[in-house]
Order: C-alpha cells, then sequence, then structure tokens
C-alpha cells in the first residue's frame, strides 16, 4: 500500500509533516481529503512548491475549506502564486467550523501585490488568529498595515508574526 492511498483511506491521522520531500501537494491534497481529512489538525508541507496552473490548488482548497479540526497549516516555502494564496485564503475562509488556526505563509517571495492581498482576504478570515508571513518581501508596506491593523483591532487576531 502506497502512502498516498494510506491517506485516501479512512484513518485517524491529527498531524501530517512533509517538509521538502518534493511532494506533489495537490495529490497529497486529494487523498488526504478522501480519507484524512476530518481527524486532521497539522498539515506542514513546507518547502514543496506547488505547480503553476488554474487548477493547481483545488484539492488543497478543498481541504481545507472541509476540514473540521484544523489548527495549523505550514505553507512556508510553498511558493504560491498571488492568485493561488487568494483561492487558498478564500477556502479557509469558506471553512465554517475552523477557528483559532495558526497559519504560516513565510518565505515565498509574495511582494507588494501579497502584502495588499494578505491585508484584504486576511480581513474575512476570521479563523486565523496566528499568522506568520515574514521573509516575503513586503518591506514599509507591511510595517503600514500592521500598524493600522493594531489601531483598528477589528480583525480578530491574537497576534501576527512579521519576521524582515
Amino acid at each position: 500500500m502506497s502512502l498516498g492511498t494510506w491517506f485516501a483511506t479512512p484513518n485517524q491521522l491529527e498531524e501530517l509533516h512533509l517538509t521538502d520531500v518534493n511532494g506533489n501537494i495537490q495529490a497529497l491534497a486529494a487523498s488526504l481529503s478522501r480519507g484524512s481529512q476530518n481527524g486532521l489538525r497539522v498539515l506542514d508541507v513546507s518547502q514543496n512548491k506547488f505547480s503553476k496552473g488554474p487548477s493547481s490548488v483545488s484539492d488543497v482548497s478543498s481541504l481545507l475549506a472541509g476540514a473540521p479540526n484544523l489548527r495549523s497549516i505550514n505553507f512556508a516555502g510553498t511558493q504560491p502564486t498571488v492568485a493561488q494564496l487568494k483561492e487558498l485564503l478564500r477556502a479557509l475562509c469558506s471553512n465554517p467550523v475552523v477557528d483559532d488556526l495558526e497559519l504560516n505563509i513565510s518565505s515565498n517571495a509574495l511582494g507588494v501585490v501579497g502584502a495588499n492581498l494578505i491585508a484584504l482576504e486576511i480581513g474575512q478570515a476570521r479563523c486565523i488568529s496566528r499568522l506568520s508571513c515574514g521573509d516575503n518581501g513586503f518591506g514599509d508596506k507591511v510595517r503600514q498595515r500592521k500598524r493600522e491593523r493594531k489601531k483598528k483591532r477589528e480583525s480578530g487576531f491574537c497576534f501576527i508574526l512579521f519576521f524582515f
């Protein structure tokens, strides 16, 4: 039995750490959605690159939208495009059950466009309580947004981690 087959079979998997294994995140998410979605609390696929293309994160988005017990997601170094990140964040927003989630999207070279997207989409994602998004080339734009958020305190975040 392959690992993908086991992920697709109903199981009690709660934590999955697959850092830098050159895995296909899309195929992994499709398998997890079938067998491990309900119990999965921690998903760490950091340093595995998202493939490019219009439907390259659709299975990952389905997993995020349907996994009721997620508490931590690590997408550091996965290099999603801004459009892919938008789809992933919207999937999290659509999950009616998840709350108190830690999301790590650091080291993805998202730039100022990514900073603007995060500022826009994260405000809608009330489930995210901890966010790590440093080393993305945000510069002063994120610092300014951080100060604005600190003043408003309307987003529901417990704290935000930035590393420059």
